[in-house]
């Protein structure tokens, strides 16, 4: 058993011998359930902190359809190492919660938050709300510029200002090659209410997309 086997089993109870409650869930409403998989550890390339990092793990993983996209969810934590001045180490164990849709083809990562988020800068797109830019933090490779004006266009802005679950911050959004995920720090497990209220932000926003962004 790994070190975070370990701090996972021990420091959240894990019963090994159950699916807890999201595989009752899971069997309940017939959505997809396994119990670990690490290659949705590996699955992103992005925040939060998806590479480089030691002993990633991915636990009680969800699928299934919902107003007719694929809907990921699933527990994804990670390790990191220090030494103090003794050289003694110091092991921090992170997190998250992650939701995650499949998008209609491979584009451009582009990330959207409230925070920075581990970016040096936001990017100063010269987008036509004021507020937009001064309330969101926008991460696009320069060579995608036009991946996120067809994306934030002004009905998408004008949306995201007003909606309570994009302006409190705790739901940034990123598209990346095949997905549109969404992930927060896990201060308590996944529940499937939380899995569905996230499912359906990014699919409002994902529907709010104009068929041209995803023509080549």
């Amino acid at each position: 058993m790994g070190l975070l086997d370990g701090v996972f089993g021990n420091r959240y109870k894990v019963d090994r011998r159950t699916d807890g409650a999201l595989g009752d869930w899971a069997r309940k409403y017939k959505w997809s359930y396994l119990r670990r998989d690490d290659q949705w550890a590996d699955h992103f390339e992005g925040l939060p902190h998806f590479q480089g990092n030691d002993g990633k793990q991915a636990w009680h993983i969800l699928r299934d359809g919902h107003r007719g996209h694929r809907v990921d969810a699933f527990h994804y934590f990670w390790l990191s190492k220090t030494r103090d001045d003794r050289g003694r180490e110091d092991i921090t164990f992170h997190k998250y919660k992650v939701v995650n849709v499949l998008i209609p083809k491979e584009r451009a990562t582009l990330t959207v938050s409230r925070e920075r988020l581990g970016m040096d800068t936001p990017l100063d797109l010269d987008l036509e709300s004021i507020e937009f830019n001064k309330t969101f933090r926008v991460k696009v490779d320069r060579a995608h510029e036009k991946f996120a004006y067809d994306v934030l266009h002004p009905r998408m802005m004008e949306f995201l200002l007003a909606d309570q679950r994009a302006m409190e911050g705790r739901w940034p959004f990123r598209f990346e090659r095949g997905d549109l995920y969404t992930w927060e720090e896990w201060d308590k497990p996944l529940d499937m209410r939380l899995v569905m209220q996230k499912a359906d932000f990014l699919i409002d926003i994902l529907e709010r997309v104009p068929e041209w962004a995803w023509k080549d």
